[in-house]
């Protein structure tokens, strides 16, 4: 369970790198974490990359009890909208293996669910603007740069208190959910790369079952560098940055 929930924690926050300024593409990307839960060491790996069709995320975890895995495939039409066409996500713990896949047809504008766990199978009519389990995150990404000034600018501290970050459709498990973020303010913290000047935003939940909160590089093109959250009866995780690389250059401090 504990690793579960870390690997969610990871799953579901971690925000990706700049995009190419020439032609508004994503770039390569690889970024390493550890985490800690109850002394329980766990790595975690990310990873964005160019295919044939378009792109591909790959984040794996692996710790002592299990390992989890997840990979989305999308493209960007000529609109420069983010489509999500395939999602694959394995997991194993204890010796208990399952999976889960999302099947997106854009010319019969439906998304199809399967799960191993109960046999689970559902089809969600596609509409415009529905994101993938990971792909969304890079649409947040692209909502920060956008709106947002160079984060040396010093328009940027004034222009964060205001800025309200836009709501997300996500297909997640067979269903359609809302993801909203709020941006609470910068924080300058210590990671394993250095002292880094970060924008701190939190997860907006309906209920307060649990609170998760995560620090992001501008410098870096937003490129997550913590998150903690915390469970409902004083359980907490926090995964931190230990080594990132862009188009296969190391990150650098500014």
């Amino acid at each position: 369970m504990a690793l579960r929930l870390i690997c969610l924690c990871f799953a579901n926050l971690l925000v990706y790198p700049a995009m190419a300024e020439s032609d508004a593409t994503p770039q390569s990307y690889q970024a390493t974490y550890t985490a800690k839960y109850s002394g329980m060491p766990v790595t975690a790996t990310r990873v964005l990359k160019k295919t044939e069709q378009g792109y591909r995320i790959i984040s794996s975890v692996k710790g002592m009890l299990g390992d989890i895995m997840e990979q989305e495939d999308f493209h960007i039409d000529e609109r420069g909208h983010i489509l999500t066409d395939h999602y694959l996500s394995e997991k194993a713990f204890f010796g208990s293996a399952r999976s889960e896949e999302l099947v997106v047809d854009h010319q019969a504008r439906k998304a199809t669910y399967t799960s191993t766990r109960k046999n689970k199978h559902r089809e969600l009519p596609l509409s415009t603007g529905y994101l993938g389990p990971l792909s969304y995150q890079l649409q947040l990404r692209n909502d920060l740069k956008a709106s947002l000034p160079q984060h040396d600018d010093p328009a940027f501290s004034e222009q964060i208190s205001s800025y309200q970050v836009p709501l997300y459709k996500v297909m997640s498990r067979g269903r359609i959910k809302d993801y909203q973020f709020e941006i609470l303010g910068e924080e300058t913290i210590d990671a394993g790369i250095g002292q880094i000047r970060t924008l701190k935003l939190q997860r907006v939940r309906k209920d307060n079952k649990r609170q998760t909160a995560i620090w992001v590089a501008p410098a870096w093109g937003f490129l997550i560098v913590k998150i903690v959250q915390q469970e409902k009866g004083g359980k907490h995780y926090e995964i931190l940055v230990e080594t990132a690389t862009i188009d296969g250059e190391a990150v650098s401090l500014p």
